[in-house]
């Protein structure tokens, strides 16, 4: 399927894709017969059922995980990103679920799944026409950055394990470049020790890449 857009995929690509996501759920579905109270199971069904474009079961497999665990923040990463309006949901659903899930969940940590908002909204403008524009206007809305400074200001990396610490650090570190606070960006970026970019996002690829062309052009 690669990672193209999906006007760009072929005919061919999405026949070995689909396949693919079959062969998986067969073996999603013999490990959860074997063992149906494993929360990390459901909880990595969820981008495979996103992939199939199944809506109910991804939710379904959602509430299994958090019944089973709801702390289980990658259950709950995943199903945000499946109600993205570029997948299965829309700008409306996304920001709802992250509400629903900070107003129930006492965890500091799942405040920060506003972040993934934050990203999908001003990428989102990109896509537009005069979306340049549209990204700079929102970026400087006055809301936007009380709610953006509110989170990184409470934001303790103190007990979580590093594959959630540093996917969050990275989205922290993509959205102050982004609303030009470079030096903040940088500080955030300097915290991540070499090993986190096989942790985080392709957006500490693409600040690394950042950061050194800025370095270069200094020079």
């Amino acid at each position: 399927r690669t990672a193209k857009w999906a006007e760009d995929v072929t005919k061919e690509q999405w026949e070995g894709f689909l396949n693919y996501l079959y062969k998986a759920e067969e073996h999603f579905q013999t490990s959860l017969e074997l063992n149906p109270y494993e929360a990390e199971t459901h909880a990595r069904t969820i981008p495979m059922y996103m992939g199939l474009s199944d809506k109910e079961a991804v939710l379904s497999h959602f509430q299994n995980a958090i019944q089973l665990d709801p702390n289980h923040f990658y259950a709950h990463s995943a199903t945000l990103n499946a109600l993205k309006d570029k997948w299965l949901g829309s700008k409306q659903e996304m920001y709802e679920f992250v509400d629903q899930i900070i107003t129930t969940n006492p965890n500091p940590f799942f405040k920060t799944l506003m972040l993934e908002c934050f990203i999908e909204d001003a990428l989102g403008y990109l896509r537009e026409e005069n979306g340049r524009e549209k990204l700079d206007n929102f970026l400087k809305n006055e809301d936007f950055r009380a709610d953006f400074f509110k989170l990184y200001n409470e934001f303790s990396p103190t007990q979580e394990p590093k594959e959630i610490i540093y996917p969050i650090q990275n989205k922290f570190c993509f959205l102050l470049y982004l609303m030009k606070e470079k030096a903040l960006a940088k500080k955030v970026f300097e915290k991540f020790p070499k090993f986190a970019i096989t942790l985080g996002e392709n957006f500490f690829v693409q600040l690394t890449n950042l950061f050194h062309r800025e370095a270069r052009l200094d020079t």
